[in-house]
This record gives C-alpha cells, structure tokens and sequence, in this order.
C-alpha cells in the first residue's frame, strides 16, 4: 500500500513560509514528505541524507534547518526531527492514532521530553479511547454459565479474575499513569525481534551485517543491477569503508538500505559510462588507423596502375601511326 502525507494548501500563503528561500523551503517540504516520516511526526534523520536527498550541500542543510528551528517549526536533537504539532495538522483515522502511539512508545525518554504538551495530550487520549472501547466490547450471554460453571468447579481460576478485576480497577482510577508503565500492562513483553526496529540506529557493522542477512533484498538488488551476491557484498563492504571515512558511526538498517541503493545507482551508472567511453574512443582509434593505413597505400598502387595504363596507350597509338616513333639516339 502506498505511504502518503498530508500538507494543507494554506502552508503556501501563511507568513512564515513566504518568508523562506527557496533551499529552506525545499527542506520543510522534504521532512514531512520523506520515506522515514511517520503518524507521530518524530523520526531518525541524518543532516548528510537531507543534503543528499535534497542536493544540497551540508552546510546549507544545517543553515535551513537551524531556520527552520528558529520560527519554532521543528526541533532537531540527537539526530531526531521532531515536527511541532505534526499531529494537530493530520486527518488520523482511528488505525493511524494507533500507529502515532506505538511510535512515541518507542521514543528515547530524552526525546520523548521534548514533545509539546498538545503531542503527550494526544497521546493520552489515544490511550483513553483504547481502554474505552476494549471495556464496551459486548460479551456473549452463552459463554456467562459456562464461565460460571468453571468459577465454582475451579476456585483458582475465579481468584485469578478477581485479582485481574482489581488491577483493572486500578488503572482507572490512576489514568495519568506513565507511557512505559502502560505499555507494561497492555501489551506483551516485546522479544528481542521487535527490539531491534529497522529505523533504530546501530553500529554500522551492525547494521552491514542485518542487511547482508536480509537475503530478500540482496536478491532484489542482484536481479535489478543483474550481479552476483558476492559482488553486491563487495559493494556494500566498499560501501560501509566509505561511511566510516566520513565518519559515521551509527545508522539505521531503513536510511542504511535506502543509502546503499542509492550510492549503487551511482557507481553503477558511473562505470558502465566509463566503459562505454573507453570502448567508443577504442573503436574509433582503430577505425582512424586502419584509414590512414589505406590511404597510405592507395597513392602507390595508383601511380602503378595509371603508369601502366599510359604506356599501353602510347603503344597503341604508334602502332595506328597517330603517333610518330621516336627515334633512338
């Protein structure tokens, strides 16, 4: 399915947009229109993939950034764009709400202090309406004297559903408890694959090594570029001592994948040309030479052939008498 954002047609006549350049412009489009965006408006993002995407140099990035910054439109900290009120400006329906809470459960605690006061109510009502409409789901009038059944023949059981009862109980009367401790008692301790989410940032040979274990992705990268596995994990180990010589420590397996697809296009297209040209020059060389060296024979055979063909001639016409002989001395 297709990832679509959504900016209001009145961002192009407020005051503060009509005050940017052109650069800054680009960049505050680029941010809430970028594959890394999602329902809280709060993502990872480097300032080298905004000049790369943007094709703009990094200095400039840095500049429309701080601009940006200024006018109180984003906040940039520990390599995370946070956009203010990003959720006050999105039609959410009810699955995209849901999407916006899981993603602030997620967030550094540092970063998650950062938000405006309106994003952490947002969240809070998501949470509400959540509890709400799980405790007016309808129970079926057949499963009650089963249920009852099982209380008296298990009295476990029953103390297990009086102690849940209670807990529940608890949370509504304590509805300003914390994000983690929410997320503790509504959903299941996350395993260790739904820790390492592919926009979290990681060493990079950490992440070199996730993405040459996606086997899907290296298959797709070998049938579009029509290479051999060994020759894609040669360029992405290229790839990553290239990272590492600009000096980046950590990236995500997500902007990492989409970094090296891009980086390969380039090289890629960049040495088919180089041949292309190495063979054109070649071919044209050669055609050059073997020219000249048929035009440096054809004077020679030439002079011979019309030499020949004169003396025949001349002995023609002697012998018909139009010419006289010529005497010897």
């Amino acid at each position: 399915m297709e990832t679509r954002r959504y900016i209001n047609v009145r961002t192009w006549s407020e005051n503060w947009f009509e005050t940017l350049s052109a650069s800054e412009k680009l960049v505050w489009i680029y941010l809430n229109t970028n594959s890394s965006t999602n329902m809280l408006g709060v993502y990872s993002m480097t300032v080298r993939r905004i000049a790369y995407e943007c094709h703009i140099s990094e200095p400039a990035a840095r500049r429309n950034i701080k601009k940006l910054e200024d006018i109180k439109k984003l906040i940039y900290s520990d390599g995370y764009i946070i956009l203010i009120d990003w959720m006050a400006q999105q039609a959410m329906n009810p699955s995209m709400r849901i999407s916006a809470q899981k993603e602030y459960d997620k967030l550094p605690k540092e970063i998650c202090a950062q938000l405006s006061e309106q994003t952490h109510q947002s969240i809070k009502s998501i949470r509400q309406d959540a509890k709400q409409a799980v405790s007016s789901l309808p129970v079926p009038d057949c499963h009650i004297p089963q249920e009852k059944e099982e209380e008296d023949e298990n009295p476990e059981k029953e103390h297990e559903k009086k102690a849940l009862e209670q807990e529940r109980e608890g949370m509504e009367q304590n509805p300003q408890m914390t994000g983690q401790e929410a997320k503790m008692t509504e959903q299941e301790p996350p395993t260790s694959g739904q820790q390492q989410e592919p926009d979290l940032p990681l060493p990079l040979q950490e992440t070199l090594q996730k993405a040459i274990l996606n086997k899907s992705w290296l298959k797709t990268l070998c049938h579009n570029h029509r290479l051999k596995e060994t020759e894609i994990k040669e360029w992405l180990e290229h790839f990553c001592r290239k990272l590492q010589n600009e000096g980046t420590e950590r990236k995500s397996i997500r902007d990492f994948r989409q970094h090296f697809a891009s980086w390969l296009d380039i090289q890629l297209n960049h040495s088919n040309y180089t041949k292309n040209y190495r063979h054109d020059n070649h071919t044209s060389h050669s055609a050059h030479t073997e020219s000249a060296n048929v035009n440096g024979k054809l004077p020679s055979d030439i002079d011979s052939l019309l030499q020949s063909q004169a003396s025949q001639r001349i002995e023609q016409l002697r012998i018909e008498g139009i010419l006289p002989k010529v005497s010897e001395p």
